[in-house]
C-alpha cells in the first residue's frame, strides 16, 4: 500500500513531538490527528448531483416537446362559415390602393395664449 502525505489541521498534540508549521498544520504519514473541534467534510455523493442533473434535463425535454407539440404542429385555423367568401378568381389589374374615410385627431392637444408667445 503506498503512503502518501496528508497535511492535518493540528492545534497540538501532547504525544507529538513535532511542532505545528507556521499555519498550524502538520504533515503527518499516512494517519490523521484531528482535534476535538475538527471533523471531515465529506463531498455529497455523486450520484444524487447527476440525479438532479437528470430530472432537469427530462423537464427540459418534456418542455420542450410539449411546446412543440402545442404550438408548432398546429397549423390550422377553424373559421366559422359565415366569415367565409368564396367567389370565382378573375383576371385583372391589382391595386394596393385601399380607399379609406377617417377624420385623424390629435392624441395631445396644447393650447397656447398670447402670453406664451407661441412657444
Amino acid at each position: 500500500m503506498e503512503q502518501r502525505s496528508v497535511r492535518v489541521l493540528f492545534r497540538g498534540h501532547p504525544q507529538s513531538p513535532e511542532a505545528p508549521g507556521p499555519d498550524g498544520v502538520r504533515e503527518e504519514k499516512g494517519e490523521e490527528h484531528l482535534t476535538a473541534m475538527d471533523r471531515k467534510v465529506e463531498p455529497p455523493p455523486r450520484w444524487r448531483r447527476l440525479v438532479v442533473w437528470g430530472v432537469a434535463a427530462a423537464l427540459g425535454v418534456g418542455l420542450t416537446a410539449a411546446a412543440y407539440w402545442r404550438f408548432a404542429l398546429t397549423r390550422s385555423l377553424s373559421v366559422s362559415a359565415d366569415h367565409l367568401v368564396i367567389a370565382p378568381v378573375k383576371v385583372g389589374v391589382f391595386a394596393e390602393y385601399i380607399p379609406a374615410q377617417a377624420t385623424i385627431q390629435p392624441r395631445v392637444t396644447a393650447y397656447l395664449d398670447a402670453v406664451e408667445g407661441g412657444r
